[in-house]
């Protein structure tokens, strides 16, 4: 177990797919996150997907399609981070980060 986790140091924020936008498909991806103990992103799998509704609430799903998981594992796969500490050496640990998509209201 890490004395320090990692920590978010350059965020890639994903492009909202064309296909999604057409549909204006509100939805949100966690995506967990292997760090190695450079900070790069090693390995990175959707955890959870919600699709967002117009009155505000979330409802997960098992899926979602227009492009969103793949830009959502895209973008964590070209962030960066501050690699995890234990007894003052970088080491490898694992994370997750969680984005959203969609006009901001519906």
């Amino acid at each position: 177990t890490p004395d320090t986790n990692a920590r978010l140091f350059r965020a890639v924020q994903p492009t909202y797919p064309a296909a999604a936008r057409k549909h204006r498909i509100r939805a949100r991806v966690q995506i967990a996150v292997q760090v190695s103990r450079t900070g790069r992103v090693e390995t990175a799998t959707v955890l959870k997907r919600w699709r967002l509704s117009e009155a505000g609430g979330a409802y997960q799903v098992p899926r979602l399609d227009h492009g969103l998981e793949e830009a959502a594992l895209g973008a964590a796969r070209r962030s960066r981070f501050r690699p995890a500490q234990h007894n003052g050496a970088p080491v490898a640990s694992q994370t997750t980060l969680t984005f959203e998509f969609g006009p901001a209201e519906p």
